[in-house]
């Protein structure tokens, strides 16, 4: 997956959020494989918010803007892991 690439979650994708549970805790279902994602409500409202006009390195940006202490690099590492297995599970997609 390119950096530079939008992605969007999969038209499968459902989705749950349960404030009440860890602090907040998203649930991500797909039902094309039936697959499930957990997520906390950090990173469950990134997941959450993919609606295909960011790309990693935009949400990076994003992200960082807000949170200067994180060093970018990691942060684009840890974004550029997250939405590989996202996307090798069929969570997200890329377009064009």
């Amino acid at each position: 997956m390119l950096n530079t690439t939008k992605i969007n979650l999969s038209k499968h994708v459902l989705k749950r959020y349960e404030p009440e549970i860890n602090n907040g805790t998203y649930f991500f279902y797909n039902a094309e494989n039936q697959k499930f994602y957990t997520a906390n409500y950090q990173i469950g409202s990134i997941i959450d918010s993919l609606d295909g006009n960011f790309s990693i390195e935009e949400i990076s940006d994003i992200i960082h803007q807000n949170n200067i202490h994180l060093n970018k690099a990691d942060l684009e590492s840890f974004l550029n892991d997250l939405f590989n297995e996202l996307y090798l599970e069929g969570f997200v997609v890329e377009l064009d």
